[in-house]
């Protein structure tokens, strides 16, 4: 497909030419290494809601993964989070994919490569996550990937907001909300590569159905959802994709409807399934005042267990 072909592209021009210089310092090549890549809102590791990205970063919600770069540093587990640069949550998937491969290359360049590196996707970083692993360029060194909340099947709130912003929207009130935060097509380049309605994309667009599964590589998923929100956004566009999921004839599943606000939940299964969280989409990352609900511990509930097996099954086979 053509879109491999430019990723490839792409991956290769930054591995000569935006490999950090430090990039190599904390990788020992012969240890467990995780690579977290931050979905929809990131820029650059940091939350970035338009209009409220300062407010988010006073109130102790600025970074991303936060909390789980707390969980790694307890297991003790060596770490880094990519793509690294400040996009204002603008780019591509496919572009912000080739920024990992090279941040991993960096690592890995001049030293023996194993398969133990340990990929966590939040959102549609598991969609980032999934085409970081069946690049040529690194895949042999890439021992797993676990996905949270992730769309593996896009999600139908990408084809409503294609198909109704920034004009022709009936909900004055959802229109309002979303050119406030930024989240139009014409800003979120990464929306049409999201549609579950491959008309509505160009085939040289990557798509998150596109994607093969590595057979040498490890996947995991866990599934979240929620008849009630925490968020009044959230709130709203739970409501949207629950009626978007029926009207397109999308509930056929033992899912139905459910969703967190962001993804229907039959979008997230993809490899070996850990379970279902009751949580709505931010929940589940257990970002700042988030991180005392009930969805945030049953995330970590399963989180944690399932890297410490990952990372005992790694070292085995070491």
């Amino acid at each position: 497909m053509p879109f491999i072909f430019s990723f490839v592209f792409l991956a290769i021009f930054s591995a000569f030419t935006l490999i950090p210089a430090n990039a190599a310092s904390a990788y020992s090549g012969d240890k467990p290494y995780i690579v977290l890549i931050p979905g929809a809102g990131a820029s650059g590791g940091k939350i970035y809601v338009k209009h409220l990205a300062r407010l988010l970063r006073v109130t102790g919600h600025g970074e991303y993964f936060a909390e789980y770069e707390k969980i790694l540093d307890e297991m003790n587990l060596p770490y880094l989070l990519c793509p690294k640069t400040e996009d204002r949550d603008e780019r591509r998937l496919t572009v912000r994919a080739a920024e990992c491969v090279q941040q991993i290359l960096g690592l890995i360049i001049g030293k023996r490569v194993r398969r133990n590196i340990i990929i966590i996707g939040h959102s549609m970083g598991g969609n980032i996550a999934r085409m970081v692993a069946v690049n040529p360029l690194i895949e042999r060194s890439i021992h797993s990937v676990l996905t949270i909340a992730s769309p593996h099947q896009g999600t139908v709130l990408a084809d409503f907001v294609f198909e109704n912003m920034p004009e022709g929207v009936d909900n004055a009130v959802y229109a309002a909300i979303m050119n406030f935060i930024g989240f139009v097509p014409d800003k979120k380049r990464y929306l049409q590569e999201l549609v579950t309605d491959r008309r509505q994309g160009r085939p040289d667009l990557y798509v998150a159905q596109d994607i093969f599964k590595n057979p040498k590589v490890k996947f995991y998923s866990l599934s979240n959802s929620t008849a009630h929100t925490l968020t009044a956004p959230l709130e709203l566009t739970r409501s949207i994709l629950s009626t978007e999921i029926a009207k397109r004839g999308l509930d056929g599943s033992e899912y139905g409807i459910k969703n967190d606000g962001i993804v229907p939940e039959y979008s997230m299964i993809f490899g070996k399934y850990l379970g279902h969280i009751e949580a709505d989409h931010w929940e589940t990352l257990c970002i700042g005042i988030l991180s005392s609900t009930k969805g945030c511990h049953q995330t970590k509930s399963i989180l944690i267990p399932t890297l410490q097996q990952l990372v005992a099954d790694m070292n085995l086979s070491n």
